[in-house]
């Protein structure tokens, strides 16, 4: 006998023994309150009927809020889209 025993060689636990943990994720819905932001309230309008998009009146185009909400809206007002007209 060795002098070792069951607990010692179960006494070591990696990382890869406990379950993976998977980031929530969380939707983000159209919020009223954006419009009364100056860089957003002449051009930004509610899309009826769909809390996951915004609707750009400029370039009549529909912006995905769901995943980056307002980073979403900063993005296409920095399109070439937007800005020309």
């Amino acid at each position: 006998m060795g002098g070792e025993t069951e607990d010692e060689d179960d006494s070591v636990s990696t990382k890869t023994d406990r379950p993976v943990k998977k980031k929530m994720k969380c939707s983000t819905y159209f919020n009223n309150d954006w419009m009364k932001n100056d860089n957003y309230s002449t051009w930004l309008k509610q899309t009826p009927g769909d809390p996951l998009y915004a609707t750009c009146s400029v370039c009549s185009v529909k912006i995905l809020v769901k995943h980056e909400g307002k980073t979403a809206l900063d993005d296409h007002a920095k399109t070439k889209k937007h800005q020309s007209r």
